[in-house]
């Protein structure tokens, strides 16, 4: 049993330590990539159409609306679109004026900036984020030319240069695709968060941070270089903000598909299907984490739920636009799903029975190994993100938050693994999809 224990052992510490490892190495890659992007202002060729989804937001729609006008306001070629929903209205139906579309409205008018901010409410049978966004993508193609709608959540906050950037990638990288994907930092105003809660939200933005950076980014241009060579594709999914779709595309798959309610993965799932092209933006969208560990619980569950029915949207796409892929194909967009789910859901149990394996087994190397798993995964990527940030931008955390994010860390990695897991126990009773509004 001891040489069991201690295979079992040396196989997930392996995991840990060379994949902590692999993530540093490649997130360095990414901010590289973004510290030598070309970002010089230049002539904008393409249309943008930026659309901003909403539910909700009276708290933040005002200060949104001040930052993405101020992002766009001396570009002709950028609109943006902010779209309600009616869904909200009956809340409100005794004080309507405190609906998001009004208090958008008030701001907009104010402004006097009616034609560069178009606020829209998307009817009840367009149902959902997605359901707005394809109200909004049907107003565009009407009255609008092709080009670009990029979609961000109200908390986005990408930099100023985004525009020219898809435009150096456009003209001088000659990059064709499809989509224009830009990862996340999800540490925007972290710096004012204070007391245990605001360092279990830090250490959770720096661990989502990572991912993006280490694994998301990287996998946007291996996903690329693989469609454009025609060779086998790895499975990729798209995020919900910072996603820039052509107008083509969007024509020719009828719009933001609607078959899983994460709708951003979805179309990742579909795009792979039919090996549409994804490429990376070499920006980061800088946004914001939940704020407690219980929404942050909920917000897993959510992803993990729309995460683990990715061979039924790619079942569902094959049959829709009549694909048939290969054996290789399939069998690489099940394993490579099915591990990334597996990963996803067991990963903070697996680390914390390497650790409880080891003490079991009571050899000094064997303990050495599994607190250098942790080490490797989950404290040094903490920190290394965080220096990777300040390279890119002003931020400084305090002392405290430093002494504690050892601890701090592996606690929050134990608890990104409860959603996911509290899915699989919901997936199991219930067919029926789920959807997960962000508290603010």
């Amino acid at each position: 049993m001891e040489i069991i224990g201690s295979i079992i052992l040396g196989l997930l510490s392996t995991y840990y330590i060379v994949g902590g490892l692999t993530m540093i190495i490649m997130s360095l890659k990414t901010i590289k990539d973004i510290k030598n992007a070309e970002n010089s202002k230049i002539k904008l060729k393409n249309n943008y159409y930026i659309i901003l989804p909403v539910l909700k937001e009276q708290n933040i729609i005002g200060e949104s609306i001040d930052y993405f006008y101020d992002l766009t306001k001396y570009e002709e070629k950028v609109k943006v679109f902010v779209i309600t929903t009616e869904r909200e209205d009956d809340e409100y139906i005794k004080n309507p004026k405190y609906t998001t579309y009004e208090i958008a409205k008030n701001k907009i008018n104010k402004l006097g900036i009616e034609n560069k901010i178009i606020l829209l409410k998307a009817p009840k049978e367009f149902i959902g984020k997605v359901g707005q966004m394809n109200f909004a993508y049907q107003y565009i193609i009407e009255n609008n030319e092709n080009g670009y709608i990029g979609v961000y959540d109200i908390d986005s906050r990408p930099p100023k240069e985004i525009f020219y950037n898809i435009e150096h990638l456009l003209e001088n990288k000659n990059i064709k695709t499809d989509i224009f994907q830009q990862v996340s930092s999800y540490c925007n105003g972290i710096e004012q968060l204070e007391g245990i809660g605001g360092d279990f939200a830090i250490a959770d933005a720096f661990s989502q941070t990572r991912w993006a950076i280490g694994f998301e980014y990287p996998i946007y241009k291996a996903y690329y270089d693989s469609v454009s060579k025609k060779k086998l594709r790895p499975l990729v999914y798209c995020i919900g903000h910072g996603c820039f779709v052509n107008t083509e595309y969007l024509k020719k798959i009828d719009g933001f598909p609607t078959f899983n309610k994460n709708d951003d993965l979805s179309l990742g799932y579909l795009t792979s299907t039919i090996s549409g092209k994804i490429y990376p933006i070499p920006l980061l969208d800088f946004c914001q984490i939940s704020r407690t560990a219980l929404n942050s619980i909920k917000q897993y569950k959510f992803w993990f739920t729309g995460s683990s029915k990715y061979y039924s949207d790619v079942k569902y796409y094959m049959s829709k636009y009549n694909i048939e892929l290969s054996k290789k194909q399939k069998y690489l967009f099940k394993i490579q799903g099915g591990i990334r789910n597996f990963l996803w859901a067991w990963r903070s149990n697996l680390i914390i029975f390497n650790l409880l394996l080891s003490i079991l087994l009571g050899s000094t190397i064997h303990i050495t190994l599994s607190l250098l798993s942790i080490l490797s995964y989950v404290i040094v990527p903490y920190y290394v993100t965080y220096f990777e940030l300040k390279s890119l931008n002003k931020m400084n955390l305090k002392i405290r938050t430093f002494v504690l994010a050892p601890i701090i860390s592996i606690l929050n990695f134990i608890i990104r693994g409860i959603g996911p897991c509290m899915a699989m126990i919901t997936n199991s009773k219930s067919k029926k999809n789920i959807e997960y509004k962000t508290e603010r």
